[in-house]
């Protein structure tokens, strides 16, 4: 294991130990906008987002099928392990998939096929107070004929929420993120710890949260045999921030929230010798949406602001939509609209930070009790300095549950890159199968 994987985990450890603390990090679309088509195993399909910085929505309740009334529990929903108040959710899905791109090239085009692992883990706690949710959720792809390009993914999560007072809650989170893309991207680790107090004072309420984020990147070994030193893009951010509501309008809620970010390299400069600590700053103003099973969660407005420290880099600014909504109309259908704006870090020595802007929506219909239909869209806006790459990915599947244990998945991905400068375009088909098996 190297070093950084040694304290990646040393600090896995200390977070859910309690490590407190909310870091406000803006919520962005992933590049390959996919659905989830492990809807069997964690219910409706969504738009899988990751993390980047400042400001996020508070995430909609996660909100069950709407169901006729008096229409009997889902004989295909998994039954879960264990008793005394805290249940565990297992599965994992194997299969298949194809990759008509698998090297992201403009002109050299590889296609492989490869194996996909997907263990997930959901704990739940049924408590008549406070609650607890732990989760995990893992990725891997493996390709037959083109190792350099295979990934890994796993997020694991914890949220406590403490009904301190009959007015007053607390929440806690904790959370470790990995990302290794494959190819000439390094594999990146994010750890986080958060805490908010919320209290209601009648008409309005306010929440207050604190937080930290470490974020490292593993170095870069490139297909010439030169290793790349990320080292230097290695931080520490904390945070601290301020949210008011209006709760007078019931189902509608306006809200406003205002947070500060400082943000501090382990390495005191970059490898062009450039002090990249900043502050960043954030103000955002939107609506909470609580209308029954019906509509749940926020969309608002935000200003993104990042000031370093280096008189090169200057500040960096962004405007744009960050919201997170759940549509479900009826007793078939579920629909989640996201929305996100990032200033993400660059190691480029003439930039500060790059804007990006995310959109998306995804979809899951209900054909038969044991069969959804899963359809995704998302967008994503980058600007780098030397022009606008803009993704677009489009997703389409099918979940069949045999019964609660066993669920058929098939999907289709389509992700279309539009590079800002000439000759970066590609295109990528993927097709995808598997077997589900849940408890």
């Amino acid at each position: 294991m190297t070093c950084r994987g040694t304290l990646a985990a040393w600090m896995i450890a200390c977070l859910t130990a309690g490590l407190s603390g909310h870091v406000l990090a803006q919520s962005a679309l992933p590049l390959k906008g996919t659905v989830d088509e492990d809807a069997t195993a964690a219910g409706p399909a969504v738009l899988r987002p990751e993390t980047s910085l400042e400001v996020s929505p508070l995430e909609p309740p996660d909100r069950p099928r709407l169901r006729r009334a008096g229409a009997a529990a889902d004989p295909y929903a998994p039954t879960g392990i264990g008793t005394g108040g805290l249940r565990l959710y297992p599965s994992i899905t194997a299969g298949a998939v194809y990759s008509s791109n698998v090297n992201s090239s403009p002109s050299h085009p590889k296609s492989d096929i490869g194996w996909q692992l997907k263990p997930t883990l959901k704990l739940e706690s049924d408590w008549v107070r406070h609650a607890l949710t732990v989760g995990l959720d893992g990725n891997l792809v493996r390709y037959s004929g083109s190792p350099r390009f295979d990934t890994s993914n796993l997020n694991v999560s914890e949220r406590l929420r403490l009904d301190v007072r009959r007015h007053t809650t607390a929440e806690i989170n904790s959370g470790y993120i990995l990302d290794e893309p494959g190819g000439d991207d390094p594999t990146e680790h994010s750890l986080t710890g958060t805490a908010a107090l919320t209290h209601d004072f009648g008409p309005m309420s306010a929440r207050i949260s604190a937080g930290t984020t470490t974020r490292l990147y593993d170095d870069l070994r490139r297909s010439n045999g030169s290793v790349e030193d990320n080292g230097d893009r290695d931080y520490v951010e904390t945070s601290l921030g301020l949210r008011t509501t209006y709760n007078e309008y019931g189902t509608i809620r306006p809200y406003v929230e205002a947070s500060l970010a400082p943000r501090t390299h382990l390495r005191e400069l970059d490898r062009h010798g450039i002090n990249r600590d900043s502050t960043g700053y954030a103000l955002t103003s939107g609506l909470e949406l609580d209308a029954g099973p019906i509509w749940a969660g926020d969309l608002g407005l935000t200003y993104l602001h990042r000031s370093y420290d280096s008189a090169s880099l200057g500040s960096a600014g962004a405007f744009g939509l960050t919201g997170n909504v759940t549509w479900s109309p009826n007793d078939l259908t579920k629909v989640v609209m996201t929305a996100g704006t990032a200033l993400d870090e660059t190691t480029q020595a003439d930039m500060p930070a790059t804007a990006t802007w995310t959109a998306g929506v995804g979809m899951t219909y209900g054909l038969r009790d044991n069969i959804d239909l899963l359809a995704g869209a998302a967008i994503k806006i980058e600007d780098t300095g030397r022009g606008v790459d803009t993704t677009y990915d489009g997703s389409i599947g099918v979940a069949w549950k045999l019964n609660p244990m066993m669920a058929w998945t098939a999907g289709y991905d389509l992700t279309w890159f539009d590079a800002g400068t000439t000759g970066g375009d590609y295109v990528e088909h993927r097709l995808r199968t598997g077997v589900t098996l849940s408890r």
